[in-house]
């Protein structure tokens, strides 16, 4: 018998001060992520989300957004291919939107504490489910 060994190659993209915690493939599109990001582990600092694309040649950045706290957890849509729900460091729920390079559509302030899971409702589809390490719950309408 031969054996085939099958040697997969990983692309790689980095972003300088930043820190990964979440990774989320789109629904729709099956070679982009989005990746919510902070600085310095996440104890301090600001965040990032980043929209990436995988390509033949390796990664590619189609877009990045800045906020004032971390970021710990994305979700895509499940109705709209470019919009993703961000949950924050402050507590905070943001709304963007692939098509608008520069803010969220809409920020909702709804955790004492950070955000660490963010997930679309699989049912309606326009709501998301978010909670903090204190397990507390959120449930929010993000049709746009």
């Amino acid at each position: 018998l031969s054996r085939i060994c099958l040697l997969m190659m990983a692309k790689v993209f980095r972003c300088p001060a930043r820190h990964g915690y979440a990774v989320e493939v789109s629904p729709f599109i099956p070679s982009r992520v989005a990746c919510a990001a902070s600085q310095y582990y996440g104890i301090a600092g600001c965040g990032s989300l980043l929209v990436l694309d995988e390509t033949e040649t390796g990664v590619t950045l189609l877009r990045r957004w800045e906020w004032s706290d971390g970021l710990f957890d994305v979700a895509w849509s499940e109705t709209n291919e470019h919009v993703m729900v961000a949950g924050g460091g402050d507590g905070s729920l943001q709304l963007w939107d692939t098509a608008n390079h520069n803010a969220p559509l809409r920020v909702a302030k709804e955790h004492t504490q950070e955000v660490r899971n963010t997930n679309t409702h699989t049912h309606t589809h326009t709501h998301t489910h978010t909670h903090t390490h204190t397990h507390t719950h959120t449930h929010i309408d993000t049709h746009t």
